[in-house]
């Protein structure tokens, strides 16, 4: 029980949050445990843990298949972000409602944003319709078009934190924060080898905060 685990652990991820969010855990993970190697399954499918011997997946949103084992990770919140391009070429939305006058960029054809108030004194919620040109199935073209000007994004500060922190995106609204977006670590059984248990442990610890 005292030794560190080994093997190999297959995991299977969204692309887009593999490579944005998860590359530096996974490279903290490995560090931990040298024993482990890695087979890392980036795809926007659903993969079926039985037939494929994946030892884990990492979904976004609320789980569908009740066979499966579904252990939580953590919420992320998103926030409203924009490039100073836009901004200064369409100008800046002054409430919720304003967003249907702008370029949204929505993933999965969403044709509206549920948009909640952060301050505990005014927990306000409203429903905006929303449009762009530009409607996508992928996190990453989303940001990378934002960064272009091309218009509004709702996702979690997270996932834009380098954008954030170059300039390249900017906070919009940040008083507002559209639905919290659950992240799961999904199992075909309760009993886990130590290299799923450790990881799993090690995603919540780190997601947590």
């Amino acid at each position: 029980m005292l030794a560190q685990p080994s093997g190999v652990l297959r995991v299977s991820m969204p692309v887009d949050f593999g490579v944005t969010y998860l590359a530096p855990l996974m490279v903290e993970f490995a560090e931990l445990y040298p024993g482990i190697s890695f087979d890392l399954d980036l795809t926007s499918r659903r993969i079926d843990l039985v037939s494929e011997r994946f030892d884990v997946a990492l979904r976004i949103g609320e789980s569908e298949d009740s066979q499966l084992i579904a252990r939580p990770l953590a919420c992320l919140t998103p926030y409203l972000f924009a490039s100073p391009g836009y901004l200064k070429r369409s100008g800046e939305p002054a409430k919720p409602a304003d967003l249907v006058h702008h370029e949204c960029l929505t993933i999965l054809k969403a044709s509206e944003w549920t948009m909640h108030a952060d301050k505990p004194a005014n927990r306000r919620s409203m429903t905006v319709p929303v449009s762009g040109r530009f409607a996508l199935n992928s996190v990453g073209m989303i940001r990378r078009l934002a960064v272009l000007d091309r218009g509004i994004v709702l996702m979690p500060q997270e996932v834009v934190a380098d954008d954030l922190a170059s300039g390249a995106l900017l906070p919009v609204l940040p008083g507002w924060h559209g639905d919290a977006v659950p992240i799961y670590a999904i199992t075909e059984t309760r009993l886990l080898p130590a290299k799923v248990q450790r990881f799993i442990e090690f995603l919540q610890a780190r997601l947590a905060s």
